[in-house]
């Protein structure tokens, strides 16, 4: 728990690579792989017991949070500190561990993200976003907006990926195969079969 408050870092180096890990994200991600036996409910447990400990610090370790965003399992213990350091920092990675809960009141201020939410909405593909999508269209992020669409499977997420591909294909984007290869790799890799007949577009 101590190791959980210093602002020490490991350094790591592999060749030419050098790379930085806080003490307390390091013994956050190899403490639970101890632990490997008493499978993955255990190991949730110890992740949460640990970030608990995080979020009743005062002041908050935000960049402790943003480096463990991916890791920090929902708990709602600490939902109140999460959503409160969104609103806070306006940060699209603590934004992603809010998502996690999958909580329909924070619809509206995922939403107010704009750009930033595509991320947040591929975790939490709650239906009520997909006109935002579709509106987002307008502002020719494809490459987001596919990413999050293809975490649905469903007609109306089909119709919004339709649209992308009519749009990507338009003599006014004529100049953007890389983008039409990386939207037909996306879509190729989507376990959701109703999505694989546009690859043959």
């Amino acid at each position: 728990e101590q190791s959980l408050l210093s602002k020490d870092t490991i350094i790591q180096t592999t060749g030419c690579l050098t790379d930085k890990t806080p003490i307390a994200a390091y013994f956050f991600e190899c403490i639970p792989r101890n632990y490997e036996q008493g499978g993955e409910d255990i190991n949730i447990k110890i992740r949460s017991d640990l970030a608990n400990k995080i979020f009743e610090n005062n002041p908050i370790d935000v960049n402790l949070v943003k480096y463990l965003y991916n890791q920090i399992p929902p708990d709602l213990r600490y939902y109140q500190k999460i959503r409160a350091l969104v609103i806070e920092t306006q940060d699209d990675q603590v934004l992603f561990a809010l998502a996690k809960y999958e909580n329909n009141a924070d619809i509206e201020l995922i939403k107010s993200f704009g750009d930033q939410s595509f991320w947040a909405i591929a975790r939490f593909p709650h239906e009520s976003f997909l006109p935002f999508l579709a509106e987002k269209l307008n502002d020719k992020n494809y490459d987001d907006i596919t990413y999050a669409t293809l975490s649905y499977c469903n007609q109306n997420a089909a119709d919004i990926l339709y649209r992308v591909l009519n749009l990507m294909t338009q003599p006014e984007n004529n100049n953007n195969h890389f983008d039409l290869v990386d939207f037909y790799d996306s879509v190729n890799r989507s376990e959701c079969n109703m999505y694989h007949p546009m690859l043959e577009n």
